[in-house]
């Protein structure tokens, strides 16, 4: 199990689950259950689930707007930016250890620390699930596609998506407008939508970066994600699922968030009482950051 070394104040926001952004200087492609160390401490501390990361925040004006994630007050991000500290790497369901695990930290360690699997077993038995060692091997990159599979994904565009859905669609469903406005869409609900958990996009696809549309099942993820703030609840970090893209029959042509759907949209219609055409409000927030709410139709 890998272990991440954090600094204070920004592991303790982490473990308060108000900072699920960690800014380092670079990407990484690990993915999946990660321990976090407390800098200097000598022990492991809480645990979380270490999702992707994110485009680099250049500007000031993209790490002001991406503060509700990173944490980093205003009076330190120009130099924060400045020091390269400018790559999301993000974090969910972190919570902190009812009791710190020491760990042997190694020479010259300073971002990972490979943990023993006494460690590992100390903190599963605090009742937090740690991976196998099958299971870390799948979760430390994403999914390698062959050759042909890649070129083939990365020939769809946008309009083929677009028209491919309606194909699929025959005109049978509910078509439901929504609309786009700067930095903020509105999409109106159904009572489909409100059922079954879900928001489809495809009226306003072009409100959110094309490298987060994949294909309809998890094996067709898009190389980017979204993290979605919902007001009052959970962040979640996403695609979206669009049709098919390995040649399959019978598969969903949706467009709509994967990780977001039934179980976190009920909840989130459940929160706010939400009615058919209500309408679901996303504010980008960053590049690939938008803080979700519901906003009740006109009486």
């Amino acid at each position: 199990m890998r272990g991440l070394i954090i600094d204070e104040p920004w592991i303790g926001l982490i473990l308060a689950g108000t900072k699920t952004w960690e800014m380092r200087k670079g990407a990484t492609h690990i993915r999946g259950p990660i321990a976090l160390i407390r800098k200097g401490n000598g022990a492991v501390v809480g645990v979380a689930e270490l999702t992707g990361s994110l485009p680099d925040l250049d500007t000031a004006d993209a790490y002001a707007r991406a503060e509700p994630f990173h944490a980093i007050p205003p009076a330190r991000q120009v130099r924060a930016r400045e020091d390269g500290w400018r790559t999301p790497w993000v974090l969910a369901n972190a919570r902190p250890l009812a009791k710190p695990v020491p760990y042997e930290h190694p020479n010259g360690a300073v971002i990972w620390v490979n943990l023993s699997p006494a460690v590992a077993d100390a903190i599963k038995a605090q009742g937090v699930a740690v991976p196998t060692p099958a299971e870390s091997a799948t979760t430390t990159a994403p999914p390698r596609r062959t050759a042909a599979a890649a070129s083939r994904i990365e020939k769809v565009s946008l309009a083929a998506t677009t028209a491919k859905m309606a194909r699929a669609g025959g005109g049978k469903r509910t078509r439901v407008k929504g609309r786009i406005e700067g930095d903020v869409c509105y999409v109106p609900i159904t009572g489909g939508n409100i059922e079954h958990g879900h928001v489809y996009l495809r009226s306003v696809l072009p409100f959110f970066p094309d490298d987060c549309v994949g294909g309809s099942d998890k094996s067709q993820r898009a190389t980017r994600l979204v993290t979605l703030a919902f007001k009052g609840g959970p962040t979640v970090q996403t695609d979206i699922a669009g049709p098919d893209r390995a040649g399959g029959e019978g598969k969903s042509s949706h467009l709509f968030f994967r990780e977001a759907r039934t179980g976190v949209l009920r909840s989130f219609f459940e929160r706010f009482g939400a009615e058919p055409g209500d309408e679901v409000v996303f504010r980008r927030t960053s590049a690939y950051g938008y803080d979700v709410e519901l906003q009740k139709r006109a009486v």
